[in-house]
């Protein structure tokens, strides 16, 4: 005896029904991927690394310098500071530094809207990707029950029916199994969909 067998969120399929809305045409959201962010991410460190070097060995040699200026031993005759020289470094560092400080804050300005630009499209993305979730196990419920009213139908038609007739029922029913499992097949898209687009928000959080 044919017993319905409950799919979960499966559903079967007629040729009179309209088609789904959420299965009207192929959908391809794609999340955007966190690397380019992370690669500027690294880039803009290094930016910051390379100006801490330089604004450090800066520094240090005018420190340097310094010493040598207050040093008793510049006394003793060893090579003269050219303190003019000196106050020129110090004067060019000084000119440099806001100039550098302001690049970087215009690299973060510019990073932070990136990252917000990107943080709110995944987010709109994987909204969609919920509402077609939510589309196809409402409709795939419906057609759960009109396959079970269809099955009982033909259950109690291959009754006294003739071969003929019964093949004809036993070929809907299979047809009825295969869009079934159709629908199965695209419910775990979408949940894969919607854990990737989870998945990689949550990594660029």
């Amino acid at each position: 005896m044919l017993k319905a067998m409950r799919p979960g969120t499966a559903g079967a399929d007629w040729s009179s029904r309209p088609a789904s809305p959420s299965r009207s045409g192929t959908h391809k959201l794609r999340l955007q991927s966190p690397q380019r962010i992370r690669e500027r991410l690294h880039t803009d460190k290094k930016a910051v690394h390379g100006i801490d070097v330089s604004l450090r060995s800066e520094l240090s040699r005018i420190g340097a310098d310094m010493a040598r200026v207050n040093s008793a031993d510049a006394k003793a005759g060893s090579e003269p500071v050219d303190v003019r020289q000196l106050a020129a470094s110090v004067k060019t560092l000084e000119s440099s530094v806001p100039t550098m400080m302001r690049d970087l804050m215009d690299r973060q300005a510019t990073m932070h809207k990136e990252m917000d630009t990107i943080l709110k499209t995944s987010e709109a993305k994987i909204r969609a990707i919920d509402q077609m979730h939510k589309e196809a196990v409402a409709e795939n419920e419906l057609l759960y029950e009109k396959f079970n009213g269809e099955l009982g139908k033909i259950i109690n038609a291959l009754r006294g029916r003739g071969m003929d007739d019964k093949e004809e029922l036993v070929t809907k029913l299979r047809d009825q199994n295969e869009e079934m499992a159709r629908l199965r097949k695209e419910n775990t898209r979408l949940k894969r969909d919607t854990l990737s687009l989870r998945a990689a928000l949550k990594g660029i959080e």
